[in-house]
């Protein structure tokens, strides 16, 4: 928490050197900023992913779903007889980008939405808390959420998904205890405090950590590092990580090295078991909660693909088509009230948590006075014939 809190200070100090002309000009509206971004006729959401870059394509299938269901929205009247309107912003997937994207984003919407990726999170959440914008976020570091009046995470943290990796170990792969556990985490500042919380909850459990390897994003090869995990004796492997885990199951298969694999991240997607080559067959993980083996991800795929073609991102597209259905759910509490106060006090509300959103990919979602996560629960899962499949029911311990 306290490296977080420093690591957040600096970015707020750079953010408002960057910004201090455009505060300067906008301080006067933002005073009144309950209403920016909303009038009799409209509500404007913003939404920031990377539009240029490696991650840009998981954008444009997370941005189809999106707009997928708000058009959807629309056509049956909208909020409260207002229309949603979506102003979108490329954040290359970047901290100073995220920066620069809640800036071009502040003085224009009702609330904001980080549809991909932590970094950009990362740095939008101070542009977004110095103009009182309302963030909902896929990814933010729990801790920043923790410590912001206006961010709100959803569906679990992916720390807490780290968290629930030992009792998930323990209770459903090695309930004799006897494996040797190694750690492989992605070189990034999510993935790190992933690390941590695990590391505490394992250590918590007994689970004892025979090796810890990090991984770059690009690297150019990730033999060496498997060959240490290898190494060090480890038959069961962590993997926290996002979409270099592929790379790291080949580099596996290449020197011969076949340990049980687990773990939680963003890697837990069918179109990432595809990049792998089909090596993910088998392995069982905790997920925040059901993408291609949803309830209605079906119907999703037959409204999407009457206007888009088949695709390997249309989980991500789900993904986002469930992050929209989630913010219509929210404004709906409103009843009619669409102000930013209205919108606090609802998310804030002590008795949300008798009450919560239910989104059918998610587990039940509810926020309060000193919670900025949406769930605690971690859904065991595991690839068979080529998908991602919940194996029990979400948990947030085992």
């Amino acid at each position: 928490m306290t490296g977080w809190s420093s690591r957040r200070r600096m970015l707020g100090w750079l953010a408002a050197a960057l910004s201090a002309p455009l505060v300067l000009t906008a301080c006067g509206a933002d005073t009144a900023g309950a209403q920016t971004g909303v009038d009799e006729q409209r509500i404007v959401i913003g939404v920031h992913g990377p539009k240029s870059g490696p991650a840009a394509a998981l954008t444009e299938g997370a941005m189809a779903g999106f707009r997928l269901y708000i058009d959807r929205l629309n056509r049956n009247g909208g909020i409260a007889g207002r229309t949603v309107e979506i102003v979108q912003a490329d954040d290359q997937y970047t901290v100073s980008g995220g920066a620069a994207a809640a800036r071009q984003l502040a003085d224009k919407v009702f609330l904001a939405y980080n549809i991909i990726g932590a970094d950009p999170a990362i740095g939008a959440l101070p542009e977004f808390e110095r103009r009182g914008v309302p963030y909902m976020s896929v990814a933010l570091p729990m801790a920043l959420a923790q410590d912001s009046d206006v961010a709100f995470v959803l569906p679990t943290p992916l720390e807490m998904l780290a968290e629930a990796v030992p009792s998930f170990i323990q209770g459903k792969l090695d309930p004799q205890r006897q494996a040797k556990v190694a750690v492989m985490w992605e070189n990034q500042d999510i993935m790190r405090d992933m690390r941590d919380h695990f590391a505490k909850a394992a250590d918590e459990a007994g689970l004892a950590i025979v090796a810890t390897e990090s991984f770059d994003r690009d690297a150019a090869s990730y033999v060496p590092n498997v060959q240490r995990v290898r190494d060090s004796g480890a038959d069961m492997v962590v993997l926290l990580g996002g979409v270099a885990v592929p790379q790291v199951l080949k580099a596996a298969k290449q020197i011969g090295y076949n340990p049980t694999w687990t773990g939680a991240g963003a890697w837990t997607f069918d179109l990432m078991n595809a990049a792998s080559g089909g090596l993910m067959e088998g392995i069982e993980a905790v997920r925040a909660g059901r993408v291609a083996d949803a309830a209605d991800y079906r119907e999703f795929l037959e409204q999407l693909h009457k206007t888009n073609a088949p695709a390997p991102i249309d989980e991500i597209s789900y993904a986002g088509w469930s992050g929209a259905r989630f913010i219509e759910q929210v404004l709906l509490r409103l009843d009619g009230e669409i102000t930013r106060k209205r919108l606090f006090d609802e998310l804030t509300a002590p008795t949300f948590k008798d009450n919560p959103i239910i989104v059918n990919s998610m587990a039940p979602l509810w926020w309060g006075p000193d919670r900025r996560y949406g769930s605690a629960a971690a859904l065991p899962s595991k690839v068979v014939d080529g998908h991602w499949t919940a194996t029990g029911d979400s948990a947030i311990r085992f």
